[in-house]
Order: C-alpha cells, then structure tokens, then sequence
C-alpha cells in the first residue's frame, strides 16, 4: 500500500503562508476556530497544508462583493443590539 505524501507546516511557516501573527493562531485554537491541526507532543503545532488549503478555500470572498461593499462600515455590535427609536409622533393641538 502506498501512502501519500502530505506536506505538514509549523506554527511560524502557518502564520506566513496566512499573513497573520503566531499568537492569532493561538487565539484562534483557543476560541475554537481557524485552520485545522494536530499536536506533536505537549507543545508542538502542526498544520496540513492541504487543510489550510480548504480553510482558504472556505473563507474566501468574491471579489464583486467586496467591491460592492466598499465604502460601508460594518455596524457596531452595540448599535445593532439596539434599534433607532421612530420619530415621536407630533402633538395634537
């Protein structure tokens, strides 16, 4: 039987091939989310390059809609959490 080859990365090789920081990925298998790994030991991170393949794939935007988008700010959790009060109505006189 013939095993495939699978290309496995660091930690640091992971945070430069996504462009972000070793202590997002940190963040990020703390909070339960991001690229999939697997540990080697206590303390060794690795990641599959083909699982942060179909990580990328996943998260991947359309560009046409991003550019659609551009020039709108995402709204503040906050604001959402509480509607614009209606005008008041006008007093009777």
């Amino acid at each position: 039987m013939r095993r495939s080859t699978v290309k496995i990365l660091t930690e640091a090789q992971t945070a430069e091939l996504l462009r972000c920081s070793r202590d997002l990925l940190k963040k990020w298998r703390l909070l339960g989310f991001g690229p999939r790994y697997f540990r080697l030991g206590r303390r060794a991170i690795r990641y599959r390059l083909d699982w942060l393949e179909d990580y990328m794939l996943a998260h991947a935007t359309n560009a046409p809609e991003q550019e659609s988008r551009a020039g709108t700010r995402p709204q503040d959790p906050a604001v959402a959490s509480h509607p614009a009060q209606p005008d008041q109505p006008e007093a009777r006189g």
